[in-house]
């Protein structure tokens, strides 16, 4: 069994403040917690009858907030999609090219007229993403602005 004591100064065995989750509680939630079903950015299931599971199969997004759409690795990196559904930035809170990074930059988007801001953040809770809050929500405050024409 692999040893998760004491990384990066964090004991991954010491009992969470609430207790822990167990897998009553797991399945409880997993169970009672209902979304609502939305169909992807783009995708309009009864403008031609087309089934577009196939197509939703290498991406993944949902717009969380009227004009900001939250996606995986593999929306951020299809353009095609991306233009297509008129996205104007892109935040990447993962960039660099190790595994569990997402692969882009700049340079990626040059041949778009996406802006693009990329942030070298690892998925891990010991990682301190308050110094980037500043800078991200000013970025998204201007995809905001010049999307709506202001």
């Amino acid at each position: 069994m692999a040893e998760f004591t004491n990384i990066q100064g964090h004991d991954f065995q010491k009992p969470l403040v609430d207790g822990e989750t167990t897998l009553n509680k797991l399945s409880k939630a997993l169970i009672e917690t209902k979304a609502d079903c939305k169909p992807m950015p783009g995708f309009d299931m009864d403008r031609d009858g087309t089934n577009y599971y196939r197509l939703q199969q290498d991406i993944d997004c949902d717009e969380v907030y009227p004009g900001i759409i939250i996606g995986d690795a593999s929306t951020a990196k299809n353009k095609k999609y991306l233009i297509r559904i008129g996205i104007t930035h892109v935040l990447n809170t993962a960039e660099g090219n190790r595994f569990g990074y997402v692969g882009t930059n700049r340079e990626f988007y040059s041949d778009t007229n996406i802006k693009y801001l990329g942030l070298p953040l690892a998925d891990l809770p010991s990682v301190d993403i308050s110094k980037y809050f500043h800078t991200a929500a000013n970025f998204i405050e201007d995809a905001l602005s010049t999307s709506s024409g202001n």
